[in-house]
């Protein structure tokens, strides 16, 4: 199966399952219900767990073997982004990036999860809206909660192509590494404050020459109202170099600021976000860093991705590479 066939067969599983409204929970009581129906809510409530087979919790999907909750297919997500260059150029005006992850199994607080996203670059050239570049990062992980921490073990696939242009070499790379992701609360700088870590080594590699990278990144919540937060998000990206590589330049460190608007229900949201970028390799064939702002949005849906990894363009990857929440 192609790559594009791929990604379209995983938003066609991931679409339905976040359409469907997320479950109220039980705890929280309609502001219609009378003080009086606690009880009789609870009692209805006993009588169904009563009523309830061995072995299950209640809730659907999830299955107790041998004292381990399973939960078949607990997450779906996803992404889509766009945003314009400033300055921008005739081969990069826009990016975009559309994705979507599915977890299809879970043990207790530990997932299993896969990721698929294109990334797009587009220009003017031939036409008002030229595609020049797409870009294929396919992940596999594993991902375990322990209280405010999460950590996550990865292998990660990216495929970089040039679109209607002539490509000599291939230019690709696999990396396997760990990330973890802490949320600080306010008590760190006064705000709600999420950090993340990551560091990986490539196991093969075409042109690029990347060996090691680490990637990093900081958010925090300025301020919030029902539905909604004003953010601010740092990231960065630290890649070394062999000494042979086909570019010529080095290891390198990308890194990039960003503040924006978030609406959000549920677990889903829209960001408008401005941002300013130092990144490298923004061509395929040949060394180039670009310093440059973006002006974008961002649609999505399912749970965030940890800030130092790249998925829906959250992390500093490649030309245009930007997350979402």
């Amino acid at each position: 199966m192609s790559l594009h066939g791929l990604l379209v067969a995983v938003l066609g599983f991931a679409a339905p399952a976040l359409a469907s409204p997320l479950p109220e929970p039980a705890s929280i009581r309609s502001a219609d219900e009378e003080p009086g129906d606690a009880g009789e809510n609870a009692s209805a409530g006993e009588k169904a767990s009563a009523e309830e087979p061995d072995g299950t919790e209640g809730a659907e999907g999830a299955d107790e073997v041998g004292g381990t909750d399973v939960d078949l297919f607990p997450e779906a997500t996803v992404h889509l982004m766009a945003a314009r260059y400033a300055p921008s150029e005739t081969d990069l005006r826009w990016t975009t990036w559309i994705g979507a992850g599915v977890a299809p199994i879970r043990f207790d607080e530990t997932v299993f999860f896969a990721t698929a996203d294109i990334e797009t670059t587009l220009g003017n050239e031939r036409r008002a809206f030229d595609a020049t570049q797409t870009n294929y990062h396919l992940q596999l992980g594993v991902r375990r909660h322990f209280r405010r921490l999460v950590g996550e073990l990865y292998f990660d696939h990216v495929s970089r192509h040039v679109v209607d242009r002539e490509k000599t070499r291939a230019v690709d790379w696999n990396a396997l590494g760990a990330r973890a992701g802490l949320d600080l609360g306010d008590a760190f700088l006064g705000v709600p404050t999420r950090v993340s870590l990551g560091i990986g080594h490539t196991t093969l590699e075409s042109v690029v020459g990347y060996q090691l990278e680490v990637t990093g990144g900081i958010e925090s919540d300025l301020y919030e109202w029902p539905g909604g937060t004003v953010y601010a998000r740092a990231r960065m990206r630290a890649v070394t170099v062999k000494e042979d590589a086909d570019l010529d330049r080095g290891s390198f460190l990308d890194g990039s600021t960003e503040a924006g608007m978030r609406i959000s229900r549920n677990s889903h949201f829209i960001e408008m976000f401005v941002s300013f970028e130092h990144r490298n390799d923004v061509l395929l064939l040949e060394a180039s860093l670009r310093n440059r702002a973006l002006f974008g949005i961002r649609i999505g849906g399912g749970p965030p991705p940890l800030l130092a990894s790249h998925v829906g363009g959250l992390g500093p990857r490649l030309a245009g590479a930007s997350p979402a929440h």
